[in-house]
């Protein structure tokens, strides 16, 4: 059945270009025909075809070398225990087939409250699978003090390295793991197959059985059409019930609107309470073919909503597409290869969600890109020094921005004046730079002011800042027609006016993407 519905897309699409080709030369339709013959060869043949395809594809591991061997978190392991095991035999052997036995990995980094905090999320953990515990406060079980482990800490942007002195370990565990609202997305077109559409669905329903009590949890399968399987709920007995076992039994229809899928979980998702963390976790084995226009409506919807995206591409998937939703919202991407993967990958998501150690610091104040660097003395267990990096984005205007985005910029200006303060000049030269960068991008300039003076002063006197702004970019190279401008005075506080510090905070000038 799998190969007539492909079969029957492929000549239909196959039709459409041989007529809008009628006019060419026949050199040209001799050409498209035979792609197409090619094509409709390699989709209604044999799969093995494609799985041979997939098989290319598989890394093969320079360590071990006995090919791909995927690792995930499974359960834990104190550290207390682990060391015990050190002089054994295994351990040891272990040790001389690896040229690391232990691993430190720096999976999330969460800046929304940048720039009074940024939080690190990270595993400690062997190669084998098992998380290490017991190397931080409350449950730190070594000798010393827990810094004497977590040696240094740095955030480097600009070119300049900078060396976090003052930084907080946590071990979060599933007792004290915030609660979360998880929705499950999942790709259902016709080129899962039904074998494979069924190991997805009891791998949902398998790590549906370790979600911790207080957990929501929804599950969206989509095509061309979306259907909601399991509303959000947070009772356990209710949504394993609900998650069907059937294969490609059910009508999906034939495409892939991938992005439809994932504004689907995000209504579900937003029905928990304020407190939950919301989590999308999007399976798909191919790229949207249905999303019309640019996608900035679901970058927005999953930012206004606070949702982190985990991403899992399966087989011959376009990968920039889930990489970018897991890139902007903070969650992580997964590459599988086999269905054999699908229950150990959303067991391991699960699992890290709920295990692992929060650093938390006050960043450096920069305009671009922070790489941030977690180093760990673990001397117990192995003489290497441990470390591992990750990457988030401060720069005025990201790749990732959809339109509508607001970004606000701390420019000084004389007071009572529209002159901007030759300190806030860098702030303009950066993002001169950036828009040269992104060339597409069109932004609004707003000028604000706190409330002192008259309504009538306030309001002409962002209008001349904003303006002073486009003049000095435009100076610098943007051109005009990119920029507009705008004067909302005291309008539009971010808070109320009843402080020195607060009114600081109103008076800013605000930059909105209208068009990229």
């Amino acid at each position: 059945m799998l190969k007539i519905l492909m079969f029957a897309e492929t000549l239909f699409f196959a039709k459409r270009i041989i007529i809008i080709t009628l006019s060419k030369n026949i050199a040209q339709k001799v050409i498209i025909i035979l792609s197409i013959f090619s094509l409709l060869l390699i989709l209604t043949s044999c799969p093995t075809i494609v799985v041979n395809q997939l098989e290319t594809m598989i890394p093969k591991d320079s360590i071990l070398n006995k090919g791909y061997k995927p690792l995930y978190l499974r359960t834990t392991i104190p550290i207390g225990k682990l060391t015990t095991m050190k002089d054994s035999v295994n351990f040891q052997d272990s040790i001389h087939k690896s040229t690391t036995i232990i691993k430190l990995d720096l999976q999330e980094i969460d800046s929304r409250d940048y720039p009074e905090k940024v939080e690190l999320r990270v595993s400690v953990y062997d190669t084998t699978g098992l998380y290490i515990t017991g190397l931080a406060p409350p449950y730190f079980s070594l000798s010393g003090n827990y810094r004497d482990y977590w040696k240094r800490l740095t955030d480097s942007c600009a070119s300049v390295e900078n060396d976090i002195k003052e930084f907080e370990v946590t071990e979060i565990r599933e007792s004290t793991s915030e609660p979360y609202a998880i929705c499950f997305v999942l790709d259902h077109s016709p080129s899962m197959g039904d074998q494979r559409a069924e190991r997805l669905q009891q791998a949902v329903k398998l790590v549906c059985s370790a979600i911790k009590k207080g957990d929501y949890v929804s599950v969206v399968k989509f095509s061309s059409k979306m259907h909601v399987e399991v509303p959000l709920t947070d009772i356990k007995e209710e949504y394993r019930s609900k998650i069907k076992i059937d294969g490609l039994k059910g009508n999906y229809g034939s495409g892939t609107a991938m992005y439809e899928g994932v504004l689907t979980g995000i209504k579900e998702v937003r029905k928990a309470e304020k407190n939950y963390r919301k989590i999308i976790i999007l399976f798909s084995d191919g790229g949207d073919n249905c999303w019309k226009g640019k996608i900035d409506p679901v970058y927005t919807e999953a930012k206004n909503a606070g949702v982190k995206i985990y991403t899992i591409a399966y087989g011959l998937t376009e990968e920039i597409p889930l990489r970018n939703l897991s890139e902007f919202t903070g969650g992580r991407f997964f590459r599988i290869y086999s269905s054999k993967e699908f229950p150990y990958v959303f067991k391991s998501i699960y699992f890290t969600l709920n295990n692992y150690y929060k650093i938390t610091y006050r960043p450096p104040e920069c305009a671009g890109l922070h790489k941030v660097r977690v180093h760990l003395n673990l001397k117990e267990l192995t003489t290497q020094d441990l470390f591992s990096e990750g990457t988030y984005d401060k720069s005025i205007f990201t790749s990732l921005d959809p339109i509508g985005t607001i970004t606000f910029v701390n420019i000084e200006f004389d007071f009572g004046k529209s002159t901007i303060k030759p300190e806030s000049m860098p702030l303009i030269e950066q993002m001169t730079k950036e828009l040269k960068e992104h060339e597409s991008i069109e932004i609004k300039i707003s000028g604000h002011t706190d409330d002192v003076g008259t309504d009538e002063f306030n309001l002409n006197l962002s209008l001349e800042r904003a303006k002073s702004v486009k003049a000095e970019l435009v100076r610098l190279g943007i051109t005009s027609k990119r920029l507009t401008v705008e004067g909302l005075g005291e309008s539009k506080p971010l808070v109320f006016n009843d402080s020195e510090e607060n009114r600081r905070k109103n008076r800013r000038t605000e930059f909105t993407i209208t068009e990229r």
